[in-house]
């Protein structure tokens, strides 16, 4: 049975997934990514990579395009002359509201782990719930959806106005500097108050929409701190997993470091998802979700 998708949102033949993007900033995609993509394609997800330059070590299997195509400049970039640059969660936060909008396609970040060939129901929107705040890991709008709009109105501001959602103590210090001459530019905040989980939570309350939440298990099931989990044999972490699960966060940088230091127990679960692209020992087939 094909999964429930909006209108605008469809999944190719041969594909698991509707068009899913993701965007990398960086010269090479450090392991942990490559292994979760590898795995993605594996699994037959129709997922496109962006970049505003082609990883040097991208695996040739990893469909790759440029980010210019969705937004001209690398927010991020700190050689632009004249142009502060922003830390690269709160850049990748901004470019992903474009892509979706622009390309109608639906977000997932780069540090996912299928685990389930059945993408998830949704009707309006794509988006998770972790620890009661919704996330932007994964995420979908129609491209006129007033939740998206205002999505994208709101970080168009280099120099944010006080808002609800950054806080009592953020909104004093912009109004401190205010009023000194000296605005508080978005480059200073934090990604999750300024562009973040706590922008969407704010709009999805707004717009009575927080009701569309996937449940945390589709893809929270194992919680950050619980991610040592993924060091343990396959079995162990699996029964975190429910009949909802589709793919699992790695939990980014907590992860990634790890990952370039240490290798896989091969009957461990990370070890079972390198092995799958070829990324490590292989080891006897498992049954997933």
């Amino acid at each position: 049975m094909k999964p429930v998708l909006p209108d605008t949102l469809s999944i190719a033949p041969g594909k698991t997934t509707p068009p899913l993007g993701t965007l990398w900033l960086g010269p090479r995609l450090p392991r942990m990514e490559t292994m979760c993509m590898l795995n993605m394609v594996r699994a037959g997800w129709d997922v496109t990579l962006f970049g505003y330059q082609r990883p040097e070590n991208l695996p040739s299997d990893i469909p790759f395009r440029d980010a210019r195509e969705v937004m001209e400049r690398d927010l991020s970039d700190r050689a632009v002359e004249g142009v502060r640059a922003l830390p690269g969660a709160m850049a990748a936060d901004i470019f992903r509201l474009h892509m979706i909008r622009q390309e109608s396609m639906a977000w997932v970040d780069s540090d996912f782990l299928p685990v389930s060939d059945r993408f998830p129901d949704i009707r309006r929107s794509f988006f998770a719930v972790n620890d009661n705040l919704p996330a932007n890991t994964t995420m979908y709008f129609a491209p006129d959806d007033p939740v998206l709009l205002d999505y994208i109105a709101v970080v168009e501001d280099e120099f944010p106005e006080p808002q609800q959602f950054y806080g009592a103590q953020v909104n004093a210090r912009i109004r401190e500097l205010r009023r000194t001459d000296t605005p508080m530019h978005r480059g200073q905040m934090h990604a999750r108050r300024y562009s973040g989980p706590f922008v969407l939570r704010h709009l999805l309350q707004i717009h009575n929409r927080t009701g569309e939440a996937l449940a945390e298990d589709v893809i929270f099931p194992i919680q950050y701190s619980n991610k040592s989990q993924f060091w343990d044999p396959y079995e162990v972490a699996a029964r975190a997993f429910s009949e909802r699960t589709w793919a699992v966060h790695l939990w980014g940088s907590r992860i990634r470091g790890q990952m370039e230091e240490r290798e896989a127990d091969p009957g461990s679960f990370l070890g079972y998802f390198l092995a799958e692209v070829g990324m490590g020992k292989p080891q006897a087939r498992r049954g997933v979700v």
